[in-house]
């Protein structure tokens, strides 16, 4: 779309959606992918199913061969066949690969260079495996459909050059926290917000209405997509966290508390499980992320965080840097503790307690990890003086 295509998003967002939705604008997808679809939200599909559907493409069904074979699935044998790789996956696990498989070929045409195909590939990876930790913990259910919906969760960033020309940071920097504001400031730019846009193309591509209910958090479509969508919410600020410039990292816990009453421990636990799952996958099956590097700069956003929270304080005494605390007396350092207030208790244990964990995921030769041991031990040297304002609390 052009120009002309931007200025009547924001005169008519209603009918430019409408548009979209008829297809203006969205590469199609192949038909494997449409029955790919379907039969993942159809209850009474069958392994069989998925078979069948594999069989009449045989460079997906290669593919989805090629993948149970690997390290991660640990089989007592040796795929050859459609069949024996569904079974050495697992029916839903294998339709869940197969439509994100099929998904990401027939997305390539939105993104310009590997470059842009690998950045997207690695938040909606990410996206994807937290989402579905987040479901099978948060909701006690195994359907691998937040796998699918956080990986398409960005497909409206990838729309927003084509469709409305500049870029979707140029609305929403991706340091925001809040994805509110992020979508409020799209709208007030284009006209439109880019889960708008991933509704209209989903709905174009055959998606169920409780996937594009799951997009634009329609309350009426139930508490099933409302929940859906909060994990996908979850996930996303934390793949943010990861590979972004987004900083905030206790809104995640906030975010976790909000829409699943999560303490930060346990959201702690569930998000390094997913971080785990991302890394194994990466080792052993086809993807191409740099967790080393996501890792090291979430352990640095946790740190600053930290400097944050303890800027926050009753009196106008100021931190000095993590460098300087390192070489600092205990008299110094209590006098600063001594000045937390209340407001920053929860959020300071959150954080704290989470890069406590982070460390045990870093290289413990590398210099990331001997400036992690500082951060930790004035993160602990915190919680132990909050403890003793507040009651007696466990550091």
């Amino acid at each position: 779309m052009s120009q002309t295509s931007s200025e009547c998003a924001k005169k008519d967002p209603d009918d430019f959606l409408y548009r979209v939705e008829q297809g203006q604008g969205l590469p199609e997808l192949r038909p494997t992918t449409r029955e790919l679809i379907d039969l993942f939200w159809k209850h009474d599909a069958t392994a069989r199913d998925l078979i069948r559907i594999l069989a009449s493409d045989q460079e997906l069904s290669q593919s989805i061969v090629d993948t149970s074979n690997r390290k991660y699935f640990q089989g007592l044998f040796v795929a050859s066949t459609p069949r024996q790789a569904v079974a050495r996956m697992g029916f839903r696990f294998s339709k869940a690969m197969a439509l994100v498989t099929t998904l990401g070929i027939d997305l390539q045409p939105l993104m310009a260079d590997n470059g842009m195909r690998n950045d997207f590939v690695t938040r909606a990876m990410c996206r994807a495996v937290t989402a579905r930790e987040m479901e099978d913990y948060a909701r006690c259910i195994d359907m691998e459909e937040a796998l699918v919906l956080g990986f398409v969760w960005g497909v409206g960033d990838l729309l927003w050059q084509p469709l409305l020309g500049g870029h979707p940071q140029d609305a929403c920097p991706l340091d925001l926290a809040s994805l509110e504001e992020c979508l409020r400031r799209e709208r007030l730019q284009a006209g439109v917000d880019h889960l708008q846009l991933a509704a209209a193309a989903l709905r174009h591509w055959g998606f169920p209405p409780r996937a594009t209910a799951c997009m634009l958090c329609a309350e009426e479509a139930g508490p099933e997509a409302v929940s859906l969508r909060a994990c996908c919410e979850v996930a996303d600020l934390f793949t943010r966290l990861l590979f972004s410039g987004f900083q905030d990292v206790y809104a995640v816990f906030t975010k976790g508390r909000e829409h699943f009453n999560l303490e930060a421990d346990e959201l702690g636990d569930v998000l390094l499980t997913s971080l785990g799952e991302l890394a194994r996958m990466t080792e052993t099956l086809i993807l191409d992320l740099d967790m080393q590097s996501g890792l090291r700069e979430l352990l640095r956003k946790s740190s600053r965080s930290i400097g944050k929270l303890q800027g926050i304080s009753v009196a106008a005494t100021r931190l000095p840097a993590f460098e300087a605390l390192a070489q600092s007396s205990d008299s110094r350092s209590d006098q600063v503790l001594q000045a937390v207030a209340h407001e920053v208790r929860n959020p300071l244990m959150a954080v704290a307690g989470f890069a406590r964990k982070l460390v045990a995921t870093v290289n413990p030769s590398s210099r990331e990890s001997e400036y992690a041991q500082v951060i930790l031990e004035e993160g602990q040297r915190l919680e132990a003086v909050l403890a003793k304002m507040h009651g007696g609390l466990r550091p």
